[in-house]
């Protein structure tokens, strides 16, 4: 009678998931982002305007029947224009600061320091500093 019996159902196991890999690929991705921190920043930023425009970037096309290459050609040219703009008006008046700067620089740094120290002098470790 046994050999008619089905044979019985294998239990199941149960798998332990071993994560060390997966931590050792996170700590790696993490080392070489803290190293490349410097680099990041304008891929960062560039991913970030990228995902904001992008949904203008598809109304535009939709509207005109442009290509998506088109559109975002239109919209650095216009955006290059517009810096160009602001800095043709705003190059007189900067080019002028810059001069100011460049005159009463150190004067500036010496009537700071009086301003905070109180005084023309500092003592720092018993020596008397002019400001």
């Amino acid at each position: 009678m046994d050999e008619l019996q089905a044979p019985a159902a294998p239990t199941p196991v149960e798998r332990v998931r071993d994560r060390g890999p997966f931590l050792g690929l996170l700590i790696g991705a993490a080392v070489i982002a803290w190293i490349a921190r410097d680099i990041l920043g304008p891929f960062i930023l560039a991913a970030v305007l990228a995902y904001a425009f992008g949904p203008l970037v598809s109304v535009a096309q939709r509207r005109t029947g442009w290509p998506r290459f088109a559109v975002v050609a239109v919209a650095y040219v216009f955006v290059i224009a517009i810096l160009v703009l602001v800095a043709y008006f705003l190059a007189g008046r900067i080019a002028h600061e810059i001069s100011l700067l460049a005159a009463s620089g150190p004067d500036s740094l010496a009537t700071l320091l009086r301003q905070i120290v109180g005084s023309d002098t500092i003592t720092v470790g018993g020596q008397q500093l002019a400001v």
